[in-house]
C-alpha cells in the first residue's frame, strides 16, 4: 500500500511552537522510514501549535461542590473549548493557580469542570492562595 502513496501522515498534536519541541529527534526518528520509502512525501501535523499560547479563555466560578473533592464549576464547556485537555495530555495553566495532582492536594486545591452534562468535563486540578468564589474569574492560558 505504501508503495503506490504519494504522500504519509506521521499524525498531528506536534506542538512545534514550543521552546523545547526537540525537532532534531523528529528528524532523527523519521529519516530511517524517509530511507525505506524515498517516494512518499512524509508530513507533520502541526496540531495545536498554530493556536499555542495565542490567547486565554476567561470562565466564571459558577458554584463550588465538594463531591468528594472540591470543584469549581465554571461556565464553559470544556468538550467544546478546550477539547485538547480531554483527548491529549494537555494542561492548561490558570492565571493565580498551581498544578494540584489528586494526590498532593491541600488547602484551596479545586477541581475545574465545566457546565456541560458531560461526565469527564473536568478541566484539571489546581491549588489557589484562596478559597474560589462564586462570580470570581478563572483564566485559561492556552
Amino acid at each position: 500500500v505504501l508503495s503506490q502513496a504519494k504522500w504519509r501522515s506521521m499524525g498531528g498534536g506536534h506542538l512545534m511552537a514550543r521552546a523545547d519541541y526537540d525537532v532534531e529527534r523528529v528528524v532523527e526518528v523519521l529519516k530511517p522510514f524517509g530511507a525505506r520509502q524515498p517516494h512518499l512525501k512524509l508530513i507533520l501535523e502541526p496540531g495545536s501549535a498554530f493556536a499555542w499560547q495565542t490567547g486565554c479563555l476567561e470562565s466564571t466560578v459558577m458554584d463550588v461542590v465538594e463531591h468528594p473533592v472540591q470543584n469549581g464549576n465554571s461556565r464553559c464547556a470544556v468538550y467544546l473549548l478546550m477539547s485538547d485537555c480531554l483527548e491529549m495530555p494537555y494542561h492548561l495553566i490558570v492565571r493565580g493557580a498551581h498544578v494540584a495532582s489528586e494526590h498532593r492536594r491541600g488547602a484551596h486545591s479545586y477541581r475545574a469542570d465545566g457546565n456541560s452534562c458531560l461526565g469527564g468535563d473536568l478541566v484539571g486540578n489546581w491549588k489557589f492562595d484562596h478559597p474560589l468564589e462564586i462570580g470570581e474569574r478563572l483564566i485559561f492560558e492556552t
